[in-house]
């Protein structure tokens, strides 16, 4: 199964800011979009164990995270697209799904790497 993905880069702006990058990864049959927030930047991917990632399940969100960018409503900081492409499933279980992804960064030319990812929130 070929399913489209995207990476932003989530700046969280004033006290408590910081930032991590949004994995959204659009599933047929699927209202939304799954979700993961990973510590590492789409350069890294591959190049470090699936734990260094530190990849976690969030809530889904709605698709129109597919293309946009920008101001994320009730202050909760910027979005910017950092990544793009299309994801395998390699393997699921209950408790993952592992997916080779395969696409291009903004500013850092071809992505490809194996993911593991959490199935529960």
């Amino acid at each position: 199964m070929e399913m489209r993905f995207v990476v932003l880069l989530h700046e969280r702006h004033g006290e408590g800011g910081g930032a991590h990058y949004d994995f959204f990864l659009e599933v047929p049959g699927r209202e939304k979009l799954m979700a993961w927030r990973v510590s590492r930047g789409p350069e890294e991917w591959g190049k470090v164990d699936d734990k260094e990632l530190g990849v976690e399940r969030i809530a889904d969100h709605r698709k129109v995270y597919l293309e946009y960018e920008g101001e994320i409503s009730g202050g909760r900081g910027t979005v910017k697209r950092v990544a793009e492409g299309v994801a395998r499933v390699v393997k699921m279980t209950e408790k993952e799904i592992r997916v080779r992804v395969e696409g291009k960064g903004v500013g850092m030319g071809r992505v490809g790497c194996e993911m593991v990812l959490p199935m529960d929130a």
